[in-house]
């Protein structure tokens, strides 16, 4: 993380919540758009063609957010200090210090998000038809 500029780690901050936002509108916009079309008449895998591409498109996005959560966790790791390990001049400590906070910040936010996602995904799979009016 220490290679990117203070503006591509700002966006590593909030890449959660901005991955949770596509999830949500991906969702609902997918689902009334499939419903008119008469999508959810059509079978894949046992499921109906909404709720496939739903539960798809929710895995990738699910799979990115685990991937900057854990991106962000080893961040976390390197750049907290540690017991016995001193920072070489006070300059660098707090650039230690500060990009240890983004990354538990971007951590917390991953979470956070990952959370959002499950719970906008489960009434997919609770449902037995999503066009239900």
């Amino acid at each position: 993380m220490s290679w990117l500029t203070p503006h591509e780690r700002l966006l590593g901050m909030v890449l959660g919540p901005i991955l949770w936002a596509v999830h949500f509108l991906f969702v609902y916009i997918f689902q009334a758009v499939g419903c008119s079309l008469g999508l959810h008449r059509h079978d894949v895998l046992g499921l109906n063609l909404v709720d496939a591409v739903l539960l798809a498109g929710s895995a990738v996005l699910m799979a990115l957010v685990v991937a900057g959560a854990v991106r962000s966790l080893l961040a976390w790791r390197r750049y907290r200090p540690s017991a016995g390990h001193e920072a070489l001049d006070a300059a660098e400590g707090a650039a230690g210090q500060r990009r240890a906070f983004m990354a538990r910040v971007a951590f917390t936010l991953f979470l956070l998000s990952l959370l959002a996602m499950i719970w906008v995904t489960v009434p997919i799979v609770l449902l037995p038809d999503p066009c239900l009016a």
